[in-house]
């Protein structure tokens, strides 16, 4: 994807940070490069804040994925402020929210039908993490067959969820196990849809529930031995 920012890498102990707020390592390395070493709202060096360190800023009304930009400790805790509806009269604030970061991941990615993450960075895969999860290696042992994985994000009130999907096709039945990622790698299971030819599609909590339902119904290879 073409962006109108360079690129440098970012040292590896900042990958646990970034991926808290959804960004994969090509994506925060230019977040980093249009910063410039510098606090995106008052431009002070990096290195002469008061930690010595940008903060990661977002839109807490949309949740984690929805980064606005590096800011230092003073402007982030203005912008808290600001998010609880306080006014302020210095135009840096409205310039710097006007020109968000996930908005213009939002305009790049719409521009070029491509998205920056690729759920893999630090030593963690999202796609192969979940192909070992316990409630994709359920369904895979119940029906004997291997599921085709794919990705997407799920945007929800207040969040933004990078999801995998385990999807089962076994003759007239398919089985599909959305697992969706958190911050610090947890994952945990969105939902599991059955379609079963000739009948309504269902959706279910877990991987339990669904192959509960196939064997209450008779359904084989998962019915009761």
């Amino acid at each position: 994807m073409s962006s109108p920012v360079d690129a440098t890498r970012h040292a590896a102990s900042a990958c646990r940070t970034h991926r808290m707020y959804r960004m994969d390592c090509t994506e925060f390395d230019l977040l980093r490069a249009r910063a410039d070493g510098r606090c995106e709202v008052c431009r002070t060096p990096e290195h002469e804040t008061t930690t010595r360190q940008l903060a990661i800023d977002h839109d807490h009304q949309y949740g984690p994925g929805a980064v606005r930009g590096l800011v230092c400790s003073a402007c982030n805790s203005a912008l808290v402020w600001i998010d609880r509806g306080r006014s302020t009269q210095d135009p840096r604030f409205a310039a710097y929210l006007a020109n968000s970061w996930f908005m213009q991941v939002t305009a790049w990615a719409r521009a070029s039908g491509q998205l920056f993450w690729s759920l893999s960075c630090g030593g963690f895969d999202l796609v192969e993490a979940a192909r070992k999860f316990g409630a994709v290696v359920s369904v895979e042992r119940a029906l004997g067959v291997e599921p085709t994985m794919s990705t997407h994000t799920s945007v929800g009130p207040g969040r933004v969820t990078f999801c995998a999907t385990a999807l089962f096709a076994h003759k007239e039945l398919d089985v599909q196990v959305v697992i969706g990622h958190g911050t610090a790698r947890n994952l945990r299971v969105e939902e599991v849809v059955v379609s079963l030819a000739g009948q309504p599609t269902t959706r279910f909590p877990s991987s339990a529930s669904a192959l509960a339902h196939l064997r209450a119904g008779g359904w084989s290879p998962v019915a009761p031995r």
